[in-house]
């Protein structure tokens, strides 16, 4: 291990979380996560001080794959009789990154990893010809919590650059000057800090920043300064964004139709601006991310293994041994099993059950399949023209790994 991997500053870890359990045969569903965004779930598979780089991230994705071929299929016994279960694993690594995506599927991070388009092609519409898929980077999803923030980026960029059209790689005065004033406005109104630089690396946009400020369309349009339209492609992105979010099965047909508007709009709103590789992915291939997933994009959410990150370093400090990095590791990795035990968790969240989503627009309800889910009246509606921040945990994070089992009888999904 190198000098600069042997530092405590960094943690790279490998999760699983349980999702579901379902039969295979007749389809039902047995058991699922009331929350897959929660910590309590969240199960370590390895963890190592080491800086997350290209080599190591091949290395870890490797020996998954490895350790995945060499799982067998499970009989677990019955306790009524002499029938037993068979329990077959399937893994699904969705949970990471866009930097982790781009690694695996050997692509720059400003293509697209789908298509391989480049930025320069996101603004033609020949993005909607399908033939270029990758049909592999499906398989891969969405990461739900990235892409709330890198959405949030994109329309606050969008505004800083409206001041002159353009879309030039480098800032202009006048660019700066509207940003100062744009942050000046968000703190001033959502009393939010955005896009400023954080003492330990990164900067102030996280999912919870990017959440506020969709929840709310017409504020979040004041400080940019968009009117008219402009506003409304914020809460078209919004409605998207709560699609990918909500757990619920989406339509495909009416979600293609849907970003399509929005990309029509975008275009006739802001020619000049290139489209992100993110808000390309969403529009251009929601669709087939939708129909490419295992089960609903707002299920393998990285929210809780990134939020575990903050857990690990706090017992890393506290409750660990320091006397060497061995000690300290396997001291975190055992508490965090403890921690994310599947029968006391599921015991403590029943008790301190809350619902993620108390109510959906109007708009998002009619982009879901009803007939997946059944009855329109057990959904939550919110019929207010606004819509307020009803959502307590909804998005994901990083370099997870999802799986599923599945058996003759019952099929085990795990994110």
């Amino acid at each position: 291990m190198s000098n600069e991997q042997e530092t405590d500053q960094n943690l790279f870890a490998t999760s699983c979380i349980p999702l579901t359990l379902k039969s295979s045969s007749k389809g039902e569903i047995i058991w699922q996560t009331p929350c897959a965004a929660s910590i309590r779930l969240c199960r370590p598979i390895s963890l190592k001080y080491a800086t997350e780089s290209k080599k190591l991230i091949i290395e870890t994705e490797k020996n998954l794959q490895e350790q995945i071929a060499a799982i067998r299929s499970i009989d677990y016994p019955l306790q009524i009789g002499v029938r037993s279960v068979t329990i077959k694993p399937k893994f699904y690594m969705t949970l990471i990154d866009g930097k982790v995506f781009a690694i695996l599927n050997d692509t720059s991070m400003q293509s697209c990893p789908i298509c391989k388009r480049k930025p320069s092609q996101f603004n033609n519409e020949s993005v909607w010809n399908t033939n270029q898929t990758d049909k592999k980077a499906l398989n891969y999803g969405i990461s739900p919590l990235h892409l709330w923030i890198r959405l949030f980026e994109c329309v606050l960029h969008t505004g800083y650059k409206k001041v002159g059209n353009n879309d030039r790689g480098g800032q202009t005065q006048e660019v700066k000057e509207n940003k100062a004033i744009i942050q000046a406005r968000f703190l001033n109104l959502f009393n939010m800090r955005v896009d400023f630089p954080n003492p330990k690396g990164g900067n102030s946009n996280t999912g919870n920043v990017a959440r506020r400020a969709f929840a709310d369309p017409e504020l979040f349009a004041k400080c940019l300064g968009f009117e008219g339209e402009e506003v409304e492609i914020i809460r078209m992105l919004r409605n998207v964004l709560l699609c990918f979010s909500c757990q619920l099965p989406i339509n495909t047909d009416k979600f293609r139709e849907y970003c399509k508007a929005i990309f029509d709009l975008w275009m006739h709103l802001f020619p000049w601006f290139k489209m992100t590789p993110t808000l390309h992915k969403l529009l251009c291939h929601g669709e087939e991310l939708i129909k490419a997933s295992p089960l609903p994009l707002g299920m393998l959410t990285e929210e809780g293994a990134e939020s575990k990150h903050k857990i690990y370093r706090s017992d890393g400090l506290h409750h660990a041994r320091q006397s060497s990095r061995i000690k300290n590791l396997t001291d975190i990795f055992h508490r965090s099993l403890e921690f994310s035990d599947p029968f006391f968790s599921l015991k403590i969240m029943e008790k301190s059950k809350q619902k993620a989503i108390k109510v959906l627009p109007r708009d998002v309800l009619q982009l879901l399949d009803f007939g997946m889910i059944g009855d329109l009246n057990d959904v939550p509606i919110d019929s207010a023209e606004g819509f307020e921040d009803e959502i307590s945990q909804l998005m994901s994070q990083e370099d997870l790994e999802e799986f599923v089992l599945e058996t003759e009888t019952n099929e085990f999904v795990f994110n």
